[in-house]
């Protein structure tokens, strides 16, 4: 059957599972954090308070439950993120200074236009919602930390710690969400994919309110 060319944009590119596939499985462990089982030639991701699992043989992403079996089918984003991490990640220290995307290297450049940070949902929905977006953070698997009006700190990927910080909205200034990153961030993931897992857990932090994550 022929695939509509939406289709084919939004496949992982071969050439990313091939990358993959000729990497030895414990050096992939070892600089990712992410666990390999050669049964299933499949490896294992944590990604917020989920798993990824990505399958070399059958060349799918899908997310797991809690005892690791198989669930849903991962959206594009978080099938693009979890395959290019493995690929990318390096087992270099964290730098301990946090700062915006869009003062990484070419950062203001790349996030503008269509890859703008994508702030808007959640700080529509969190506004005037302090106590609900620190609770949606902890349902995710983050915690509390200074910062704005509320702060949350996220454990994304295993070597991709994150920050989300929230001004609410008052009679002057509407709400404003800041996204941080460590300053080594870019040694993780290419810009691109960086702005997927922005996509992703933003889109899972506005999906926690009230539970509903």
């Amino acid at each position: 059957m022929r695939r509509h060319p939406r289709q084919l944009r939004r496949m992982i590119h071969p050439a990313h599972w091939g990358r993959l596939a000729s990497s030895p499985p414990d050096e992939v462990c070892a600089r990712s954090g992410a666990t390999y089982d050669a049964g299933s030639n499949a490896y294992t991701l944590p990604l917020l308070n989920e798993l990824v699992q990505a399958s070399v043989a059958d060349r799918k992403v899908w997310c797991s439950d809690d005892r690791g079996l198989p669930g849903k089918n991962a959206s594009y984003h978080v099938a693009l993120l979890a395959v290019v991490y493995l690929i990318e990640a390096r087992s270099a220290p964290l730098s301990g200074e946090w700062t915006t995307p869009q003062a990484l290297p070419a950062g203001a450049f790349f996030f503008r236009g269509p890859h703008a940070v994508p702030t808007s949902d959640v700080a529509e929905r969190y506004a005037h919602d302090r106590s609900g977006f620190l609770e949606a953070g902890l349902r995710l698997g983050g915690g509390q930390v200074e910062g704005g009006d509320a702060c949350i700190e996220l454990q994304a990927l295993p070597r991709v710690p994150m920050r989300l910080v929230l001004w609410l909205a008052d009679d002057e200034f509407p709400a404003q969400v800041t996204v941080l990153f460590d300053r080594r961030v870019d040694q993780q993931l290419p810009m691109d994919v960086l702005h997927s897992l922005m996509r992703h857990v933003t889109s899972e932090l506005v999906r926690a309110a009230d539970g509903a994550g």
